[in-house]
């Protein structure tokens, strides 16, 4: 019995954690321009709730460390929620990209402690809800593109606190597929 708790102890240690493979380079970023990023390269799955990086390696050497890592970038991965760690693993972030990996949910503890984070790229995943408070603690956002997702709601003040955003692009979901639904937010 002991030795049975012992192999799912460890099956469930290893769903919670996660090894993130990662090819540093930079890359043009639409508003903030050109960016350090970590672009996932290995096969990422993130099927449970609060699943931390626990490594992050590189595939080529060089002098940059995850201390001068600025952007996030996972596409076409099997991320269902926002990593948690991004901000221990990657302490100067500015930008993150998490597109057609069937993402799901985004709360706000998943992006509170991110202060600096003024990119934030979700497209083409499966978002159906967004927070009335998602963006409360992080004020300095210039692009948010949420297009291409299954948001039914997105309540009118969610976006009130975003005083220095630039472009919404929210586009391609249930609630908000017209100008006059985009119109009635408080952007």
């Amino acid at each position: 019995m002991l030795k049975i708790l012992s192999i799912l102890l460890l099956l469930i240690d290893v769903d919670s954690s996660l090894i993130i493979k990662c090819e540093y380079k930079k890359h043009d970023w639409k508003i903030i321009g050109s960016l350090y990023q970590c672009a996932v390269i290995n096969e990422v799955s993130i099927t449970l709730p609060e699943t931390f990086i626990e490594n992050v390696t590189r595939i080529q050497q060089t002098d940059m460390t995850e201390n001068d890592v600025q952007a996030f970038t996972a596409k076409y991965k099997n991320i269902n929620f926002i990593p948690y760690g991004l901000i221990e693993s990657f302490p100067n972030l500015t930008a993150i990209n998490i597109a057609s990996c069937h993402l799901k949910e985004i709360h706000q503890k998943d992006i509170q402690n991110i202060t600096n984070l003024k990119v934030l790229k979700l497209k083409d995943n499966d978002i159906e809800m967004i927070e009335k408070d998602l963006f409360k603690f992080n004020p300095n956002w210039l692009y948010i593109k949420l297009k291409s997702n299954k948001i039914k709601e997105i309540h009118p003040a969610v976006f009130k606190n975003l005083k220095k955003l630039h472009e919404l692009d929210i586009k391609g979901n249930i609630c908000c597929d017209t100008e006059e639904a985009i119109s009635e937010m408080d952007v």
